[in-house]
């Protein structure tokens, strides 16, 4: 079950009060409890006291008593007579007028000569001398003292006649009875027990325990005998505070005591009306508590409660709803923030809305607001009329890009996009498929055919273009596509369009018309078009390197960093399909951009591990007209962490003959900035000799054209060798790739060349292939010499 949070904070705020109670509850009970207890101990002290005067009034009024009796003149005759009758019947009533238990007549001579415990007549003397010597003394003299098993009050007082005659002992038994009257006059609740110990032997004498409370008593009675203060004894089913005190027993061989028993219940009880008295109290504050509490939690929950519901609805997408919490507390405070919050992310939905529908540069709707509109356009039925889709393509974008800045071809792009939309009528549709892409969507009831909507799309691009201080003459490629009623999707359409566009671009035409029957849509081209950016940025694309040879130490000394393709649902693509159509698209530029930066990282990392080898990546006939590129190279290498000479830049024929001016200014730039430059597949393309040689260039490729035969074929070993030494002449290295065998090798080494590559050394290999391949191949410089295989 899960709990609400008021029910949470109702709980732990009784937790919270139930353990400060308890705590308080404990603390005071335990104070009260001990400070009862002292106070027991101190009670039982002072009914010691109160028990000793008691014992001094009883002995008071016994030879009071007795003195009173001995005045009398006939008592005195009878003991002076000497008769044993007379005396026995004058102390036996002396014994009944006093109450006493016991009474004796003892001559002066120590001797008992009447004993009312005896009915016979007894001989012996007095067993307790010292009570005779103190009465002598004192007049009179009083013990407590065990006789015949049986303890005693013991009184002496003397008889007078003037001089005294005899003595008169006056014994009060201690028995039961007299224990529970000495009980009842004391100032407290309390059992005592008087015992004696003779020869070692406990006797208990009196008591006002009861039957099982004695036997636990006499159980404990050597514990409690040591005893020099008030102690704890439990007996029967009950805890008592004990206090133990000798008893004067006038000389008497026998040890008496008496023990005074403070039932511990009937100290605590006093205590009983104030604890109960706290417990309400607790109770009480408890419930108030718990009340305040929960009032409290629900003035927490209900706001709370609310931003829940809030925060729910923001889950759902309602960010219209505002919390309204009145006052000036934290919670007010936070339904402000959290309506901020709100407003806040319903803008940014909605800017990320529009963001995801439209193009940040041109403010048109992007490539997929237009499928979904041109969709919703074909849903609406076109029985009675057709539809036209246009792909427009801006040329040479990406040069003035490279060239001019990005800021110069955004607004390019602005100026063209606001030409194309104040040129179509609003049932038109206008929209930045991509990069340097249009797409247009025309009702026939507008654009009765294609000479219309190209007439439209020329007009528009016809003037040039002024972007700060440049006027920038642009041309176009235009695709178009009709619906014509046929069952095609929207999707389809434009994908007709792009071929259209890709098919003006690759016949050298400005503008041509999709004929379903003529033109083959070849999915793999425009599967390979649509897909290759979108690789880039998830990277899709690898970077494979192969070994480059040494060809006089047989080491490596260099790698080629080759790109690959590996998409997720079709697994490789060859470079040979993808290059030329990014080289035909202008994506070509992206791509180099990517190997140049995974290559140097690769390079950084191996130097890192001591490998001092270069790498060599290829420049398309698009990177020689970018101006921007030796900045570019500049900043990777900086990222990296590499010199310029850690970096060889091979570049084709064929591009350098596109624009020589500019790709020799370009040239002359890099070789000044320190990297090395190679002219790859030398020998396919149609360079001037004379213009190589002012290149500023270090190296030749020879095509593997004239290497993979070179072991049969006479006459491509005679243009090799020729090649050899015309870059020996030149000053340059010579590089031999494609060679497959060793014959190959040898003969490339008789020949004087500088550098081999091919798959008789290696075959193109990923990074974590190349490490192994370092570490492992007679090839790597840490590994020996190479020899023939």
């Amino acid at each position: 079950m899960r709990l609400q949070f008021r029910t949470k904070l109702t709980i732990f705020i009784g937790v919270i009060l139930v353990a400060v109670q308890v705590i308080d509850f404990i603390s005071v009970y335990t104070s009260t409890r001990q400070n009862a207890l002292d106070q027991g101990r101190d009670q039982l002290t002072f009914a010691l006291n109160s028990l000793n005067r008691q014992l001094i009034d009883l002995t008071t009024q016994l030879a009071k008593g007795a003195q009173v009796v001995t005045l009398d003149f006939s008592f005195r005759e009878a003991i002076a007579v000497g008769d044993a009758a007379t005396q026995r019947s004058v102390i036996l009533n002396l014994k009944d007028r006093i109450s006493a238990d016991r009474v004796m007549l003892i001559s002066l001579e120590e001797d008992i000569i009447v004993d009312t415990a005896r009915a016979e007549q007894v001989e012996g003397l007095f067993p307790f001398p010292a009570m005779l010597e103190a009465a002598e003394e004192d007049g009179r003299a009083a013990a407590i003292a065990s006789l015949d098993d049986t303890l005693y009050r013991f009184v002496i007082v003397p008889v007078l006649a003037p001089q005294p005659i005899a003595w008169i002992g006056i014994a009060l038994e201690i028995n039961d009875s007299l224990a529970t009257r000495l009980q009842s006059q004391a100032p407290i609740p309390l059992d005592l027990s008087f015992t004696t110990t003779l020869n070692g032997t406990p006797n208990l004498a009196a008591t006002t325990l009861d039957t099982a409370k004695r036997r636990a008593f006499t159980a404990a009675f050597n514990e409690l005998s040591r005893a020099a203060k008030p102690s704890f004894a439990d007996m029967g089913d009950e805890t008592y505070i004990v206090l133990t005190a000798p008893v004067d027993n006038g000389h008497d061989q026998s040890n008496v005591s008496v023990f005074l028993q403070y039932s511990v219940q009937d100290v605590l009880s006093r205590t009983y009306p104030l604890l109960l008295s706290l417990v309400a109290l607790l109770v009480g504050g408890l419930g108030l508590a718990l009340v305040g509490g929960f009032i409290m939690a629900r003035g927490v929950s209900r706001p709370l409660n609310q931003l829940v519901a809030a925060a729910d609805r923001v889950g759902k997408g309602d960010y219209q709803t505002a919390i309204d919490l009145d006052g000036n507390d934290e919670f007010s405070a936070l339904s402000g923030t959290f309506n901020g919050m709100m407003q806040g992310i319903r803008e940014r939905e909605e800017q990320i809305s529009y963001q995801a529908r439209h193009d940040a540069v041109t403010g048109l709707i992007n490539r997929t607001a237009f499928v979904e509109a041109l969709a919703e356009r074909l849903g609406t039925g076109t029985e009675n009329h057709d539809i036209a889709v246009a792909v427009v393509g801006v040329e040479r974008l990406q040069e003035i890009n490279s060239t001019l800045g990005y800021d110069t071809g955004d607004g390019l792009i602005v100026a063209l996009s606001k030409r194309l939309s104040d040129a179509i009528d609003t049932d038109d549709v206008v929209a930045r498929l991509e990069g340097d892409k249009f797409g247009l969507m025309f009702d026939e009831r507008t654009r009765v055919d294609s000479d219309a909507i190209i007439a439209l799309v020329d007009a528009a691009f016809e003037e040039p273009v002024s972007i700060r201080d440049f006027v920038l003459a642009t041309d176009l490629t235009l695709g178009v596509t009709f619906h014509s009623g046929r069952a095609v999707d929207a999707e389809t359409m434009i994908h007709q369009a792009e071929v259209a566009e890709f098919k003006a671009t690759g016949s050298g035409r400005d503008a041509y018309v999709f004929d379903p029957e003529a033109d083959e849509v070849n999915p793999d081209e425009l599967f390979m078009i649509t897909e290759m950016r979108r690789g880039i940025a998830e990277d899709q694309f690898m970077v494979f390197y192969q070994p480059k040879i040494d060809l006089e130490n047989e080491k490596i000394f260099a790698v080629e960093a080759l790109i690959r393709w590996r998409h997720p649902e079709r697994d490789m693509i060859s470079p040979a399909l993808f290059i030329p159509l990014a080289e035909r698209t202008g994506d070509v530029s992206l791509i180099t951009q990517w190997v140049l930066s995974r290559a140097l990282r690769d390079a950084a990392d191996l130097s890192a591990r001591g490998q001092n080898i270069k790498v060599a990546i290829n420049l398309s006939t698009l990177d020689l007209a970018n101006r921007d590129l030796p900045r570019q190279i500049g900043a990777a290498l900086d990222a990296a962490g590499l010199p310029p000479d850690a970096l060889i830049l091979e570049i084709t024929e064929s591009g350098l003959m596109s624009d020589p001016v500019v790709a020799r200014t370009l040239l002359t730039e890099l070789s000044g900035m320190g990297m090395a430059l190679s002219i790859d597949d030398y020998g396919t393309g149609y360079s001037s000799l004379a213009y190589l040689k002012d290149l500023p260039v270090a190296e030749l490729k020879i095509d593997q054209a004239f290497v993979l035969n070179l072991a049969t074929n006479n006459e491509d070993a005679m243009i090799v060798r020729s090649t050899i030494d015309l870059g020996h002449n030149l000053g340059l290295k010579v590089t031999a790739e494609g060679i497959e065998d060793e014959n190959s090798f040898r003969r490339l080494q008789e020949m004087g060349c500088d550098v081999g590559q091919g798959y008789y050394m290696a075959r193109p290999m990923p990074f974590d292939k190349l490490l192994q391949f370092l570490d492992e191949s007679p090839w790597s410089g840490t590994n020996g010499t190479r020899t023939s295989e």
